[in-house]
């Protein structure tokens, strides 16, 4: 876990320097600064290891972005965004169920590369990005002996750390730029600690694809 602490603190530094090379070298103009509103779906599902049979899960997924552009083909992303995760298991019979929905308070960091010059331009995202719980709903029907550890175990931490990559198509019109965007959000943290010798996951980590439309205002 250390060890993926210092991987991430060291790209929060390099996307910080990129930014910061980037706004000494262009020289020729200022820097472009963007507010913008998003909002979509996400389907999200559990990383387990070993595996268990499950479902995804669709929830929202809305906020804030902005978006610095030292130069025209490349900037900083800083969002504040509601999203929610979770999964719901498959079993054989219809005596069990049991799903867990967890809401999250996130702030993704991302480069920000744009292709194109125009009107239409083509996106790709990637970078870090840290996550606060807000909520955690469990709807459990077990029978005993199919009950799993973390039947009604409280997540291990609130905080979750984990890693961002996004694609992106925007077109600029008179009212502003309107842009759709997949990202593909995983986390590095384990929702269940896995410490424990007489717990069966070895790891356990939110996943989830997100499909949002921004509208993007130019501020400066």
């Amino acid at each position: 876990m250390k060890l993926i602490k210092s991987i991430i603190l060291t790209m929060f530094f390099l996307i910080c320097a990129v930014s910061s090379f980037a706004q000494v070298e262009d020289t020729r103009k200022e820097g472009k600064h963007y507010i913008g509103l998003k909002a979509g779906p996400n389907y999200s599902w559990l990383k387990l290891d070993p595996r268990i049979p499950q479902n995804g899960m669709l929830g929202p997924a809305f906020g804030i972005s902005y978006n610095y552009m030292p130069q025209y083909f490349g900037g900083i992303l800083i969002e504040v965004q509601y999203i929610k995760y979770g999964w719901e298991e498959v079993f054989l019979d219809t005596l069990n169920s049991y799903s867990r929905e967890l809401s999250y308070l996130e702030f993704p960091v991302l480069t920000n590369f744009v292709v194109g010059k125009k009107n239409t331009h083509l996106k790709f995202q990637a970078g870090v990005k840290l996550a606060v719980l807000l909520d955690d709903i469990e709807n459990s029907e077990m029978e005993e002996s199919a009950l799993q550890y973390y039947n009604g175990l409280a997540i291990n931490d609130p905080f979750e750390l984990g890693m961002a990559f996004g694609i992106s198509l925007s077109q600029i019109l008179p009212i502003g730029e309107f842009q759709i965007d997949a990202r593909y959000n995983l986390t590095l943290s384990n929702l269940f600690d896995p410490a424990d010798e007489l717990r069966t996951l070895l790891y356990s980590q939110n996943q989830g694809l997100t499909l949002s439309i921004y509208y993007w205002i130019k501020v400066k």
